[in-house]
């Protein structure tokens, strides 16, 4: 039970972070769905469902690679960091800069033309995230839990700052009739018609920030790539990442295909773009059982693999198995019994409601996936 209550107590301080965070987080989304149309709203949907895929590719399943190879060869823990984060940074760079060199044909057939700086935006976001992830999987290793959560919730709490002074503050300025010198300083740099544009310069702000928290253990890094252990680490890692994309495509795929494969027209009352913005919002209700997931597995995974080769395993992992079933199901009741009001609450303009009907279908899709976990 010793052992148990440890597992226990590391999800709890994960799940400031991304509990707490993320359901922050979750609170733009009457901000987005007040102040952005369906048509934005899916923009920003669609993207985000790309991102997810992309992120995959970017890490590759190298931070569980990570967590196995320094269980596994624990003299040689700081060589494996170093030989991790060298692998990625140099994959982020290059793939980063593929995606900028064709931003002009993506956002073509995004039908988003023009728009290239989204994809420049979002290169630059998913390497950062990319880049990062191999220190937050080294706090994870060395159980500094509370390190890992304080980092995190800077993270989230930039980007909600930032979407609250870009798309609140600054939309109340310039929206003012009477003439001032603040309104004049914000129509500088400030665009209420591009309102999508600041939730991901937002972002990047956010994950900038954590990147230069990250100085000192990325500046470490020496680009000497030891292919005999990277070749061990990537057979290890491939089908991890396979695993990940199928993870992702049950969670996400739907967002990112939904308006290419819906017939035109589909919807009288609605756009394709649109239908997507109302899926999306809709999708973000979902959320409690998404975070509860990950929560667990932050302080899973790492937990999984040093008890592995105990006697009483079995046992241990079925006890987790059986009050992560019980919490799941109590959270789902919960929610769907309390879907109206959540919904009146949280998608405040009614165009959004519509969406409500998928709500109990993901949130069982999403406890069947903590399962298979």
């Amino acid at each position: 039970m010793g052992r148990l209550s440890s597992l226990v107590k590391e999800t709890a301080i994960y799940g400031v972070s991304s509990i707490l965070g993320r359901m922050l987080n979750w609170l733009l989304v009457p901000l987005y769905t007040q102040y952005l149309l369906p048509d934005e709203y899916g923009i920003v949907t669609e993207l985000y469902a790309y991102a997810a895929f992309l992120l995959i590719l970017y890490t590759y399943g190298m931070e569980t690679a990570f967590f196995r190879f320094t269980n596994k060869l624990k003299n040689k823990q700081d060589f494996i960091l170093n030989q991790s984060q060298a692998s990625i940074l140099v994959s982020s760079v290059l793939l980063s800069t593929m995606l900028i060199l064709f931003a002009t044909p993506i956002t073509n057939y995004l039908e988003y033309p023009g728009k290239e700086k989204y994809i420049i935006w979002f290169s630059v976001i998913l390497a950062i995230d990319a880049i990062v992830a191999i220190p937050f999987a080294n706090l994870r290793l060395r159980q500094k839990a509370k390190r890992f959560a304080w980092i995190k919730l800077v993270n989230i709490f930039l980007n909600i700052g930032f979407n609250l002074f870009f798309i609140v503050l600054c939309t109340y300025i310039v929206t003012q009739t009477r003439e001032s010198s603040l309104k004049n300083i914000i129509d500088r740099f400030f665009n209420q018609n591009e309102l999508v544009d600041y939730i991901f310069i937002s972002n990047l702000i956010a994950s900038g920030a954590v990147l230069i928290i990250f100085t000192k253990e990325i500046i470490k890094i020496r680009i000497r790539l030891n292919w005999d252990l990277l070749k061990e680490m990537y057979k290890y890692a491939f089908p991890i990442m396979i695993m990940s994309l199928a993870g992702v495509t049950n969670e996400m795929l739907s967002r990112a295909v939904l308006k290419k494969w819906l017939p035109e027209g589909f919807y009288t009352e609605y756009s394709n773009q649109a239908a997507l913005g109302i899926f999306g919002a809709a999708y973000k209700l979902s959320v409690f059982m998404t975070l509860s997931i990950q929560a667990f597995r932050y302080a899973a995974e790492p937990f999984f693999f040093s008890r592995a080769k105990d006697k009483d395993s079995r046992e241990l992992f079925s006890s987790v198995m059986f009050w992560f079933v019980v919490f799941g199901s109590i959270i789902l009741v919960v929610i769907v019994l309390n879907l109206d009001i959540i919904g009146f609450l949280f998608l405040r303009n009614e165009a959004y409601w519509d969406g409500l009907i998928v709500v109990p279908i993901l949130l069982l899709a999403n406890l069947f996936l903590g399962i298979y976990y």
